[in-house]
């Protein structure tokens, strides 16, 4: 017999399956973890699947080695899982299935007994939207519908790590310890081996992580909850494959027959789709929200960078000596140095992105590109002596703070970039300043104020999520924060129809204009986008190789109507860690693009370098 292996190996998805012969006693079935050997190596694979016949001689073949387990790792929903995700991503086989593999130390493999899985007949489970304004309304529903000792095992799924602490605290009433399985990407080789295999054997009731715990051989699944689906962190943007977690768990529970609860507070704009008469559409809490127009302000001759109601609000939660967080979307003292004669700003050399001012140092840096450079007084190209700061960066919104609360005792701490705290004062209020990657670091129970120093800035990115992703970054916080805390949006354009929608709570408006829009523009989820792009040393090669793969692309799609192809463009900065990036967009309706996407990706047979996304969240890098 005749062993289809996938080696757990990085190669071309091409050569994904090998085949291997099953020697005389050695048992092997479709989902088997195995030793064999590739390369003069003996490594790991997964077996697919078993033939008695094989075009290659057989006397060419090598034997399987070993079976590391007695029985099948994976069941045949997981293979057919991972083959699925394989075609629709395009991503190679094996890389798929390494996910769904613990880490493979052959000494800690050896000590594993696993049993069989479990021969299971169900109905299709069922596919609900579930939506909650509080923290209290979704722990109410989670102690009803999970705490019923029901068999099998329940799946949850959240954007970022520290979404789990949330759910820690809902389980604990009710689920003990050692039947909750935590399982995300960071994990270390010893915690994620333990909660692996407790998966694999069925001691895990409730199984609690990133999009990372998809992959894992559940022993009995029956339910999947996909919490906080609107945040843009369940894709996986930065390594193939790029699949969206909740593609993946539609699949996963279709192939299980397992239920599926797709949970938030704002639903996603694919969501929106399905939910046009749902009370999610219609209204939203608009609670302690507060939209400051700095054109008002600028009239009463208020040009700092706090809005009357935010310093108002700042003092009030100084008063109550409750935590205060600053939201701005910009690094530095300030985002950009112009010449006030020739109107140029001092752009990066390498991206021709504006340089940021550090005043402490006062340098400008480009941190893309991991370039600083002197401060200037001239302009490099009029040769003008009058150079003008503009922008609010963190260092300016940190000066400011201090000057508040410079008689309190408050902590300060500033998140931007790589930057994180250690830890936090147990007893002392503090002051949070930094982007949204201060948001696992605070202390939402303890908020008092929370401003958002400039919104515009988060929604004229040039991107077509941008709109969706600012309204799920403001709910999140909202949703959060205790009901006696503030949340100010400080804006120069307040009748901005996303605006105008969060303080009235009427969010229906402003979905029903943007899937207008997106329709329109051809966007998900009215179409699907394949975005192929690719960086190289110089412009030149990185245009001529685009050019290339561009025009085998038309001659492909010349006979299908329905597909829209854009030509090759630069990204958003046009140079990043001396790479110039260029992207090619091809967009179809969903129904064809399930079909021709993937023969599209294997009749152009991109070289390496070359990365595949489909429908991203952004097209400019």
């Amino acid at each position: 017999m005749i062993a289809e292996v996938v080696p757990l190996r990085r190669l071309p998805r091409k050569l994904s399956t090998l085949d291997y012969t099953i020697p005389t006693g050695l048992l092997v079935k479709p989902g088997s973890l195995v030793a064999i050997p590739f390369r003069g190596k003996k490594v790991f694979g997964v077996v697919i699947g078993t033939k008695s016949k094989t075009n290659v001689p057989v006397k060419m073949l090598h034997n399987v080695t070993e079976t590391v387990f007695s029985q099948p790792l994976l069941t045949p929903q997981h293979l057919a899982l991972a083959r699925a995700l394989s075609e629709q991503y395009h991503a190679p086989l094996g890389t798929v299935m390494a996910a769904q593999c613990p880490p493979l130390q052959p000494r800690k493999l050896r000590d594993i007994k696993i049993s069989p899985f479990p021969a299971i007949k169900r109905e299709a489970g069922e596919e609900r939207y579930l939506w909650y304004h509080r923290p209290e309304e979704k722990q109410r529903w989670v102690i009803a519908n999970l705490t019923t000792g029901t068999p099998g095992q329940t799946l949850i799924v959240v954007p970022e790590k520290w979404h789990i602490r949330e759910w820690q605290t809902i389980l604990s009433s009710f689920v003990a310890a050692e039947q909750i399985a935590i399982i995300t990407s960071d994990a270390s080789v010893k915690d994620a081996f333990t909660s692996y295999f407790a998966v694999r054997r069925g001691d895990a009731r409730v199984i609690l992580g990133t999009k990372t715990a998809l992959f894992v051989p559940f022993h009995n699944l029956t339910s999947v909850i996909l919490d906080f689906e609107h945040h843009p962190s369940h894709k996986n943007w930065d390594q193939a494959p790029r699949y969206h977690a909740r593609e993946v768990a539609e699949k996963l529970t279709a192939l299980s027959h397992a239920s599926l609860f797709v949970m938030s507070h704002t639903p996603s704009v694919t969501s929106a789709v399905r939910l046009q008469n749902h009370p999610a559409m219609r209204s939203g809490d608009t609670q302690n929200i507060v939209i400051a127009n700095l054109g008002e302000e600028q009239q009463k001759k208020n040009y700092s960078i706090w809005s009357d109601a935010a310093y108002d609000g700042i003092q009030k939660a100084i008063q109550e000596r409750k935590d205060i967080v600053i939201f701005n979307h910009r690094r530095g003292a300030h985002t950009s140095i112009v010449c006030q004669g020739c109107g140029r700003a001092v752009r990066c050399p390498n991206c021709s992105l504006p340089l940021i001012h550090h005043e402490h140092a006062n340098i400008l840096a480009c941190h893309p590109c991991h370039l600083t450079q002197p401060m200037v007084s001239t302009c490099a190209f009029c040769r003008g002596p009058s150079m003008k700061l503009l922008g609010v960066g963190a260092e300016q919104v940190t000066n400011e703070l201090k000057k508040i609360l410079h008689d309190h005792p408050y902590h300060i701490i500033t998140i931007e970039g790589e930057t994180t705290p250690a830890s936090l004062p147990v007893d002392a209020p503090v002051a949070i300043i930094g982007t949204s990657r201060a948001l696992p670091f605070i202390r939402f129970g303890r908020v008092g104020t929370v401003c958002i120093i400039d919104a515009d800035s988060y929604l004229t990115i040039p991107e077509f999520h941008a709109s969706e992703e600012f309204l799920g970054f403001i709910r999140d916080i909202h949703y959060a924060i205790p009901r006696t805390a503030m949340l100010y949006l400080q804006t120069r354009e307040p009748y901005r129809s996303l605006i105008t929608a969060l303080v009235t709570g009427a969010l229906g408006g402003w979905y029903r204009e943007e899937l207008s829009l997106r329709r329109a523009l051809h966007y998900p989820p009215f179409w699907s986008i394949l975005k192929l792009s690719y960086g190289a040393a110089t412009r030149e090669e990185t245009e001529k190789t685009a050019a290339l793969v561009f025009a085998k692309l038309t001659a492909l799609t010349k006979d299908e109507r329905s597909a829209i192809l854009t030509p090759p463009y630069l990204t958003h900065p046009p140079r990043k860690m001396n790479q110039y990036g260029v992207v090619l967009l091809v967009r179809m309706p969903p129904e064809e693009a399930k079909i021709h996407f993937s023969n599209i990706l294997e009749k152009l047979n991109l070289a390496v370098g070359w990365k595949i996304d489909v429908n991203p969240l952004q097209l400019l890098s």
